[in-house]
């Protein structure tokens, strides 16, 4: 069931006054104590099994058709009741349940307090389905710390109704069921925490207040080199270096009034005397009154962390790390130089730059730079430029690197940050794109040198072929001006189309009529797109519209849904055309050019009015 609203007074809930109504058998204290024996076997032997007994005891003990218990999860956040231990005519429904807010079962804990049910399907029409019917049922809270968090139920399918003492001994057996419950989850919560301790790559170590170690895991023994024979009933100061023992009081002292140590890194000596980097977190260890009776210390290996804080120390670049909320936990002499200063660790978030501005100059806030997008966003962020602002009012342009970090089970756990000045590089903007235009002066000279030799080659090639080929040509050196204008990134569509159609459309000319959003084709792309074109208006010159007065020609083009380029070129009011008997060199020829070059998709079509083509290009 999804959409529930709760049933403000049920008509199927009634209260369990009306079992003081009905006649009561007279108590079984016997049957009750052998069910309450059966019960502690149980919890002594199958501790897990100890609700679906409960279940099967209350089939028997009150006579009904079906029992269970329903659970609230933390797994699904507690919206719905899980039956987990079911018995009797309804046993093909476990592990099945209903929701917390729409049912009886939660009718029975927003009460709080034990209820009486008969065909439930009245108010919950869910119910309905459940088969055999539910004709009379009692349901109990259940109780862990405290806390209600389930029902105990027992169903009647007849004409047989429960009674007080049904109550009575259903409550009695719950609260123990309860009881023994709680009791396992406490153990097993133990054993786990027991079992994370003693698996832990990290040193785990408890000591009292006088610092004598009490506890000693095996990642302990790892990094230190004792065994836990060794060390248990020691002073905690044989792994401290002779000229750090003051360290231990401070520490103590501060866990003595109840306060945490964190991520204090210091150094700390093995069995064999070597020394080994580590961070520290100590803290303090209350008995069950709330008094502090020692320390649990955790001292993680951090000896390639310095390593690599070295290397990054290192680098010409400034370079810096966060946790995974943003809080900067290191960085390197040059991004104190880069920044102008040196922020606080585990204070400044996100980046350390005074102020940060986007390249128009506008504010750029902390939380929207780069390396919050970064972790927010769990992606590296590349090709950002952005402005960092020192205290001193001096601005840098710089290119961020950031890198989320992950543990190994993939989780975020921080990103680390390069920062790269390119001052430098905007000085020489503008000696770049004089070199560029000195590129395009260049490239211009060559085609137009390739161009000549074609057109006073002497040999055997018709005058026509010698004319296709230096359009070819001509359309290679205009797309390469792009190129240039663009620094080599691609050509603008538009601009590509308007070039060939220029003598059509410029000046206030209506024959030919251009129409898209804006788009860059990388240079490959361009190049073929650009001789295409050529083609199409070359043929449309020669035999198509444009090769009348009145023919038009319209270029269109859009992104369909999943990213792909659809481009069509339409011809109108040119001469009559008719389809082809077969496909011509100029058509196989530009066909292969989209679907080789380009891996795409070409269509032609030969309407009344001149020549349709559409051709679509891959993402």
């Amino acid at each position: 069931m999804n959409e529930t609203v709760r049933v403000p007074n049920p008509q199927s809930m009634r209260s369990t006054a009306e079992l003081r109504r009905r006649p009561s058998r007279l108590p079984d204290y016997e049957a009750e104590s052998r069910a309450l024996v059966a019960l502690a076997r149980e919890m002594a032997t199958s501790p897990e099994s100890i609700l679906q007994k409960l279940a099967d005891t209350a089939l028997t003990l009150c006579r009904a058709q079906s029992a269970g218990l329903s659970i609230l999860e933390e797994d699904d956040q507690k919206r719905n009741f899980h039956w987990r231990a079911i018995a009797g005519a309804w046993g093909s429904h476990a592990n099945e349940g209903t929701p917390r807010d729409f049912g009886p079962c939660g009718t029975v804990l927003d009460r709080n307090t034990a209820l009486m049910c008969s065909h439930p399907e009245r108010d919950f029409p869910y119910f309905g389905e459940v088969k055999p019917l539910l004709e009379d049922a009692l349901l109990i809270p259940f109780y862990l710390n405290g806390e209600a968090v389930g029902t105990i139920w027992i169903v009647s399918h007849d004409e047989h109704r429960f009674d007080a003492e049904d109550l009575r001994v259903m409550t009695n057996l719950g609260a123990f069921t309860a009881a023994a419950y709680q009791t396992w989850q406490s153990v097993n919560a133990m054993q786990r925490i027991a079992a994370i301790v003693d698996s832990s790559d990290d040193a785990i170590v408890s000591k009292d207040l006088n610092g004598v170690i009490t506890t000693w895991n095996k990642g302990a023994e790892r990094i230190f080199g004792y065994v836990p024979e060794e060390v248990i009933g020691k002073p905690i100061t044989i792994l401290i270096p002779a000229d750090r023992q003051e360290e231990e009081a401070a520490i103590i002292e501060r866990i003595r009034r109840g306060q945490r140590v964190e991520h204090y890194e210091t150094v700390r000596q093995r069995k064999d005397g070597s020394l080994i980097d580590v961070s520290l977190t100590v803290s303090p260890v209350k008995n069950a009154q709330g008094k502090i009776i020692g320390a649990s210390k955790i001292a993680r290996d951090i000896t390639e962390r310095k390593q690599s804080r070295a290397i990054l120390g290192a680098l010409p670049e400034a370079v810096y790390t966060t946790d995974s909320a943003g809080h900067l936990t290191y960085y390197n002499d040059a991004a104190a130089e880069f920044w102008g200063y040196r922020p606080k660790l585990g204070d400044a978030q996100w980046c350390g730059s005074w102020r940060l501005l986007r390249p128009d100059g506008s504010h750029l806030p902390h939380n929207e730079c780069p390396m919050a997008l970064a972790i927010k966003e769990n992606r590296s962020i590349r090709d950002v430029e952005a402005i960092a602002e020192r205290p001193d009012g001096t601005r840098v342009p710089f290119l961020p690197f950031p890198t989320p970090l992950h543990d190994a089970s993939g989780k975020v756990v921080g990103a680390v940050n390069m920062l790269v000045d390119i001052t430098e590089r905007k000085r020489s903007e503008e000696q770049i794109t004089i070199l560029a235009r000195e590129a395009e002066h260049r490239a211009k000279n060559v085609l137009a040198t390739v161009q000549a030799a074609v057109n006073l080659s002497h040999s055997d090639t018709a005058e026509g072929l010698k004319y296709a080929i230096a359009g070819r040509i001509q359309a290679f050196a205009n797309v390469h001006e792009l190129f240039v204008e663009s620094r080599w990134r691609g050509a603008e569509l538009y601009r590509l189309v308007a070039q060939e159609l220029s003598p059509y459309w410029q000046d206030g000319g209506t024959r030919a009529r251009i129409d898209g959003p804006n788009v860059l084709l990388e240079t490959g792309t361009a190049q073929t797109i650009a001789v295409f074109l050529h083609e199409l208006a070359t043929n449309a010159a020669k035999y198509g519209a444009l090769s009348v007065p009145e023919g038009r020609v319209e270029v269109q083009w859009s992104r369909a849904a999943d990213g792909r380029l659809v481009l069509r070129w339409t011809e109108m009011d040119g001469p009559p055309v008719e389809p082809p008997s077969r496909q011509g060199f100029g058509t196989r020829v530009m066909g292969a050019m989209i679907r080789g070059q380009l891996k795409g998709e070409v269509d032609f079509a030969w309407h009344a009015g001149g020549l349709a083509c559409e051709i679509i290009i891959p993402a």
